[in-house]
């Protein structure tokens, strides 16, 4: 019910974008030329270096694709939780409680990010330029694996939320580190062996943010590793982890005054 709830709300917000063609245009030419302008940092570093770590103009093109890729869908999904402070204090989340449906799809409904579909058309876009540039051999097996990469990412950070969310509710509002996880993406536009051990640790188990971009170009470029194989499991457990964080922390909830 709630899956079929949030498929239904943006079905209808898609249709309504493309009945309104223009408005969505006028909209999205700012945040596509705020990407063009951070793709051009590629290009100023790279004019100074051959590679970073090896890894070269057209492949961090690919790990940029697949940042804003999976932060659209993020955002897409997740990105009303940014707002959940300005929820409880409005009133609006008290609302959503004694509704009879689920609460963290509601909240996933509240309001529709249309800066989501540009990011993930220009992630899809990148992606699919670079790997032509590279002449990447992409079969159905390999585009379904970066679906499959793409749903994995997209679940972390879907239960990084949900964990931020935990922090907001025990401090009774005064407190969530949801910001954080925007930040992060900075790091997702690098690959994680520029890092040292702990942090490539850090970032494929702790903070697995490597699925969001590293591994899914690694397996595209053809470089097999043994994280590919723990993607689901990390993307599983980092939701349940968020889930039960989320509604441990509702249990301390007792309202918020403006």
């Amino acid at each position: 019910m709630a899956a079929n709830m949030i498929y239904q709300y943006i079905k209808f917000n898609i249709k309504r974008i493309l009945q309104y063609r223009a408005d969505f245009v006028i909209g999205v030419v700012p945040h596509m030329i705020g990407q063009i302008a951070n793709l051009s940092f590629f290009k100023i570093i790279l004019g100074r270096v051959a590679s970073i770590q090896g890894w070269e103009m057209d492949e961090l093109l690919l790990l940029y694709g697949f940042s804003a890729l999976v932060y659209g869908v993020y955002s897409l999904l997740f990105g009303n939780f940014r707002d959940l402070k300005s929820y409880l204090f409005q009133g609006q989340f008290d609302i959503m409680r004694i509704r009879p449906t689920n609460l963290i799809a509601h909240i996933m409904v509240m309001s529709f990010r249309s800066e989501a579909i540009e990011q993930i058309l220009f992630g899809i876009a990148l992606i699919a330029y670079a790997g032509a540039r590279m002449c990447l051999e992409i079969d159905m097996i390999h585009l379904l694996a970066a679906l499959y990469f793409v749903v994995c990412a997209v679940t972390i950070l879907g239960g990084l939320a949900l964990l931020s969310s935990s922090f907001l509710f025990i401090t009774q509002g005064t407190f969530t580190p949801i910001g954080v996880i925007s930040e992060l993406r900075e790091y997702t536009k690098y690959p994680i062996d520029i890092f040292g051990s702990v942090m490539q640790f850090v970032f494929s188990w702790v903070i697995p943010i490597g699925y969001v971009s590293y591994y899914p170009s690694i397996f595209l470029l053809g470089y097999p590793s043994a994280s590919h194989f723990y993607a689901g499991f990390v993307a599983t457990m980092s939701f349940l982890i968020g889930y039960a964080a989320f509604h441990y922390g509702l249990r301390y909830f007792n309202g918020v005054s403006a």
